[in-house]
């Protein structure tokens, strides 16, 4: 039997934790799949009576806070799962995540807290959501991409059987991340992000763990240390904007060398050519007959000159 999953740093008290009143069935790894939600509220909620209706997680991105109410590889209970869809929509290898915020900006205005409506979320706050959903699909395998087959339409656009909503087959053969306005059988069109800004905090955060990235940015940090106005990288194992910018100054650095190269290696034949010219205009004309120990030191050093160039061009 699989084990169950306990997100390190939740708050898993007595009060929000509902699996043992209402167990769920574990799943094996990789899981395939996370659905997110938003609570339409400021705070967390009771979900149901209980916790009936509880997700995995609740993460609250204004006051960073962080619940778990069933194991992660677990199957919750906050999705719709009518018997007209062809799959389990709770069941089907999936965690869920409720975000405390509201999608529906009225609703937000008439609870009289339009700083909760999600399109007030931050850069800070996206990459707070994005580094806790990177930590979920690291914890179960689940590819930490949010690109559907369909749309990320903003609410109310996104409610019922809009263009955002998958069919019963589509839903059990995604693989990644998707909002409730996507699930099978349901009508939510929660919840209303910014795809992009999701996606990009989820990929950095995603490779925070990558010792390949890491051991690159001490590469980089070594050869370009001598390099004016350098700040060198935290090496972080994170491929963001900061790597990208150092990678690209090392390529940089790489063809201003180069180009050094071929232009001294231009001069440099240029150079030789000349000792040869020479070397062979005073032997027509000075040489011919007499001071034969003087022409073989000529012919040496045409020798040798013939010989650094012919090094030089195949380096």
């Amino acid at each position: 039997m699989p084990e169950p999953i306990l997100i390190p740093g939740c708050d898993r008290s007595a009060a929000v934790w509902h699996d043992d009143t209402y167990p769920g069935v574990l799943f094996d790894l990789p899981m395939e799949k996370g659905v997110l939600h938003s609570t339409e509220g400021v705070s967390l909620p009771p979900y149901g009576v209980g916790g009936t209706d509880a997700p995995n997680v609740t993460l609250d991105p204004w006051r960073r806070l962080r619940w778990q109410h069933h194991p992660l590889n677990a199957a919750s209970r906050a999705l719709v799962n009518p018997a007209s869809t062809e799959v389990s929509e709770n069941k089907d290898r999936v965690w869920q995540v409720e975000i405390i915020g509201c999608s529906d900006s009225n609703w937000a205005n008439r609870i009289g807290r339009p700083d909760r409506d999600l399109d007030r979320l931050t850069d800070d706050d996206y990459d707070w959501l994005g580094e806790q959903i990177a930590i979920l699909c690291d914890l179960t395998g689940v590819p930490p991409t949010l690109t559907t087959s369909r749309p990320w339409l903003r609410y109310p656009a996104s409610y019922g059987l809009s263009a955002a909503r998958m069919s019963g087959p589509e839903y059990d053969g995604y693989r990644g991340i998707l909002g409730h306005m996507h699930v099978s059988g349901n009508l939510h069109g929660d919840p209303k992000i910014d795809r992009d800004r999701l996606q990009a905090a989820v990929t950095r955060h995603s490779a925070a763990s990558d010792p390949k990235i890491a051991a690159e940015q001490a590469e980089l940090n070594a050869a370009l240390a001598q390099t004016p106005g350098y700040v060198p990288l935290t090496v972080d194992g994170i491929d963001g904007p900061h790597t990208a910018l150092a990678r690209s100054q090392f390529m940089a650095t790489l063809d201003s060398l180069a180009k050094q190269l071929d232009a001294e290696a231009a001069r440099a034949k240029k150079r030789a050519l000349l000792i040869i010219g020479i070397t062979q205009e005073i032997r027509d004309r000075v040489l011919p007959g007499i001071h034969d120990d003087l022409a073989a030191r000529l012919d040496a050093i045409e020798t040798e000159t013939e010989t650094e160039t012919e090094t030089e061009a195949s380096a």
